[in-house]
């Protein structure tokens, strides 16, 4: 009996075994800490030193291999089975691979605007020296993976980070290689007062020149939110517009009304952003462009100056002053999103019983219906009474 059992213990070992073998055979750990590097610094913003201190806890999780699933966790940031579920369930809904690293950044990213905003902001703050890298290691140990021995743990990663990881991408003799490109051709229009060129689609390049607002360019190429331009190097695309944008500011554009009761307005698009001022319910303010941050959500940029996002506008007058039909709404949670339809992100949710007013509605491309709630966001009819 003894004999059968060691036989069945050495057999799981095995397999298990074979499934870290596997996931690592069809993966380059180099090129997946490369790639993650510049999403850290490219689409999160992080410094160099966070972005290392995020790596050195995936390094003692998976040493850089995305695809991979041992004793029921699975994935870069080895993820307890209710977590992947989600991480499948998102990544299907948004149309990511869930087996790749660019799949579980985008996870990632999701997750850590919705679900971890106090470390996320605490990451953003870190010194970008040896330090910053350890403490940046040890807290993203002790809030996000959690191990058993923490202590331990935490001071392990945060000497990589800071001993290994950070001398490695600082002195920028590792640049990240770069996400393939996909050509484009249109003329773009630089939204920010100083828009800095680099020498490649990211953060941890150089920089090589600078814009200033208003300037017209020529868009070749685009790269994981990077545009590529035709008089050379490359800057974000969240300070690009399609529309003409005056130098000073100024701009004609459309109408839109405030649903929020009070909605922050941000210096650059995505929630990571500054807050610079507030506009109210019932305000009308006038978009002179648009953009899109790394989540999906659609930003707003006033003629005022400043950015907001559109969840929380209105083209009817009528919904900024708060006036609709009353709902309640049945289902246990109910998700209230940037947008119509489910491909666009959660950005609260609902208890059971709560009273909400629908001042606007909009069908998806299923034509399922959709609310838009007089205090901001959407919300399914389905689950409303």
């Amino acid at each position: 009996m003894k004999k059968r059992l060691l036989s069945i213990l050495l057999i799981a070992a095995l397999l298990t075994a074979a499934v870290m073998i596997t996931a690592g055979a069809a993966e380059s750990p180099a090129a997946n800490e490369k790639e993650i590097y510049t999403y850290l610094t490219g689409d999160m913003g992080l410094n160099t030193a966070a972005a290392c201190g995020i790596m050195a806890n995936i390094y003692y999780e998976t040493n850089f291999t995305a695809d991979i699933s041992v004793s029921g966790y699975y994935g870069l940031f080895m993820y307890w089975s209710g977590l992947t579920e989600e991480l499948i369930a998102w990544c299907a809904e948004n149309g990511y691979d869930h087996t790749t690293v660019h799949g579980q950044m985008k996870f990632f990213h999701y997750k850590m605007e919705s679900s971890y905003q106090n470390l996320l902001g605490a990451l953003r703050g870190v010194s970008n020296n040896g330090d910053g890298a350890y403490n940046a290691a040890d807290m993203f140990c002790r809030q996000f993976e959690r191990p058993a021995n923490a202590n331990y743990e935490a001071n392990k990663r945060g000497n990589y980070a800071c001993g290994t990881l950070f001398p490695k991408y600082a002195s920028g003799t590792d640049t990240p290689d770069a996400p393939p490109e996909t050509s484009v051709s249109y003329t773009g229009y630089v939204t920010a007062s100083v828009l800095n060129v680099r020498s490649g689609p990211g953060t941890g390049y150089s920089v090589t020149g600078s814009l200033s607002r208003g300037t017209a360019v020529s868009v070749v190429a685009e790269s994981n939110g990077w545009c590529k331009l035709a008089s050379g190097g490359w800057v974000s695309k969240t300070y690009i517009s399609t529309e003409p944008v005056n130098a000073s500011g100024g701009s004609s554009g459309q109408t839109y009304y405030v649903t929020a009761s009070a909605l922050n307005v941000r210096s650059n698009p995505g929630t990571g952003s500054d807050v610079i001022g507030c506009v109210y319910q019932g305000d009308a303010v006038t978009v002179v462009a648009e953009d899109t941050d790394a989540n999906g959500d659609v930003w707003c940029k006033l003629a005022s100056g400043g950015w907001v996002s559109k969840a929380y506008l209105s083209t009817s007058q009528s919904g900024g002053s708060g006036s609709g039909t009353s709902y309640t709404v049945t289902a246990s949670a109910l998700n209230v999103r940037s947008g119509p339809g489910t491909g666009n992100a959660v950005i609260d949710s609902l208890p059971k019983g709560t009273t909400v007013t629908i001042v606007a509605t909009s069908q998806d491309a299923n034509g399922q219906s959709w609310g838009q709630l007089s205090t901001g966001g959407w919300v399914s009819m389905e689950y409303l009474a």
